[in-house]
């Protein structure tokens, strides 16, 4: 049984409470919040789990023995380095950091103290993306020649009024690629073995925020592919997260809704189940499934069980992040970035 801890109870923190309430070789022993109501409240809704609001003090906690950094996204690393010290294996909400060089400290920390840390992009765990790795690692519709991730969301001005933190350089990193749209980029850089290089244009065309919320990359993969990543938290109505692979001998056309188009030549076009993401959040960022989090925190329970790597460890979850900074750079530059 991995008894785990959440620091910081705020708008994630209850889908990897649940998570870990439905994993069977996990429990929720504490919480922490610096605004003590609201960490009560949390408990009393997840079992009553001892409350903290100094995270130092849940790390010392001889009972806990993983924690899920759910904080805003400039914490997260000074809070997992404190983990690592403290011998705490680590669930790290996206993006796991904002610059490089906190991406480097924290690698090297986990990395010297030996604890697992996982990094939650949830998507690569889901059936339909699964299967398109699986296909493309096989070589089943050969040499991948573009593509595509359209990243396209909508975010209110109250979502960015809700929280002094949000869309802010400081503690947010970025707006529409490094909050919402990592996920996606995560996942075509997965898919692709990693992106060489980018040339970027990121604006604010909308909201009243310094960050953007408009952002276009022409991308070229280490694969030899090339593509376009187009993200947004200004796209009224929200579209469905969808992403378009186009190889030698066929095409594969996948989004929230499942996938629509798995076509081979020569061979009848597939006509697959449609299995919704359980991470589409369209409009809304709460809107996604109750259990999004759950192969993330039985991957990392079963990694500490078997002393094995978790699935997405620090080095590919800072994969991501780095892609984004290349684009902000590019865009500030007007030049292509080599990653």
């Amino acid at each position: 049984m991995v008894r785990f801890g959440i620091i910081g109870c705020g708008v994630i923190a209850p889908y990897h409470a649940r998570a870990i309430e439905k994993a069977s070789d996990a429990a929720l022993v504490a919480v922490c919040d610096i605004i003590k109501d609201k960490a009560a409240a949390f408990s009393q809704k997840f079992g009553n789990p001892r409350i903290y609001q100094n995270y130092k003090k849940l790390l010392s906690d001889s009972d806990v023995d993983a924690v899920c950094i759910c904080t805003p996204s400039g914490m997260h690393g000074k809070m997992c380095i404190d983990a690592a010290k403290a011998g705490k294996h680590i669930l790290c909400e996206k993006p796991m950091e904002i610059t490089k060089a906190k991406l480097d400290k924290v690698i090297a920390e986990v990395e010297k103290t030996g604890v697992k840390m996982a990094c939650v992009f949830q998507r690569r765990m889901q059936a339909n993306p699964m299967r398109v790795k699986a296909a493309l690692e096989r070589g089943e519709f050969g040499k991948v020649l573009f593509a595509d991730a359209y990243l396209k969301y909508y975010r209110s001005p109250e979502y960015y009024k809700s929280a002094d933190w949000r869309a802010t350089w400081e503690l947010d990193g970025g707006g529409a690629l490094m909050n919402q749209g990592v996920h996606g980029i995560d996942l075509i850089s997965w898919f692709m073995g990693g992106v060489d290089s980018v040339f970027g244009i990121a604006r604010t065309q909308t909201h009243d925020i310094e960050v953007e919320d408009v952002a276009v990359a022409a991308v070229k993969y280490k694969n030899g592919a090339i593509g376009v990543i187009e993200g947004s938290t200004c796209a009224y109505p929200a579209q469905d997260t969808r992403f378009e692979i186009h190889c030698e001998k066929g095409t594969i056309v996948f989004s929230d809704a499942g996938i629509i188009q798995w076509a081979r030549m020569g061979e009848p076009e597939e006509k697959l189940a449609q299995e919704k993401s359980e991470c589409a959040p369209g409009n809304d960022p709460t809107a996604i499934g109750a259990l999004s989090h759950l192969p993330i925190i039985r991957d990392l329970t079963d990694s500490i069980e078997r002393d094995r790597p978790p699935a997405v460890t620090p080095r590919e979850g800072r994969k991501a992040v780095d892609t984004i900074l290349a684009i902000y750079k590019s865009s500030q530059t007007g030049k292509e970035v080599k990653l």
